[in-house]
């Protein structure tokens, strides 16, 4: 953060600022998980509510006028899970920040949600931003740094991942089915 400061690039500050984020995100989520060490299961509603405070104070801040939300269903999960979970989280949200409110509006929104049904769940990630938007009729460029990280992150633990865009915003959900054979 010192060189954030001290730089005169703007596009330099930027990125030691999402470097700061991830870096300060990896720590939170290590030190929830070492604190939980002492169990072989991590809790998502604690997890994940310290996780999501963080980033509203750390990625969100006092000139951002976005307020993040989220609702946990009770579960326990696999540390190894629960890091990229949390990843998967702090990317998702830090997207959210930096396209989903090109402008300040008193509405914006960031919605996380973690849902259990049985051994499955469904991790979703959305906001009432302005979507992917097309410039000159143009898709959007290729995928950047946190949307690769994602889909790589929900690759490791078996899940399937599903983005959703329109005028009124972006969903990005990652659902993990356990799969059990059927009897003929």
């Amino acid at each position: 953060m010192m060189k954030t400061r001290i730089t005169t690039s703007e596009e330099a500050r930027r990125h030691l600022e999402d470097a700061y984020s991830r870096v300060m995100s990896v720590a939170t989520l290590q030190r929830h998980i070492d604190t939980a060490g002492r169990s072989e299961l991590v809790e998502v509603v604690p997890y994940l509510t310290t996780l999501c405070d963080g980033l509203a104070a750390s990625v969100i801040g006092e000139e951002k006028k976005i307020s993040l939300k989220y609702a946990f269903d009770s579960a326990m999960i696999p540390p190894t899970e629960a890091v990229s979970i949390g990843l998967i989280v702090t990317e998702t949200v830090i997207n959210a920040v930096k396209y989903a409110f090109p402008q300040n509006r008193p509405d914006a929104e960031i919605l996380v949600r973690y849902e259990t049904s049985g051994a499955d769940w469904r991790l979703t990630v959305s906001d009432n931003g302005v979507g992917k938007q097309k410039e000159n009729g143009v898709a959007p460029p290729a995928e950047g740094l946190g949307s690769t990280l994602v889909k790589a992150l929900t690759q490791q633990i078996k899940a399937q991942i599903e983005t959703t865009s329109s005028p009124k915003g972006l969903t990005v959900a990652i659902s993990h089915t356990t799969f059990s054979p059927r009897l003929a």
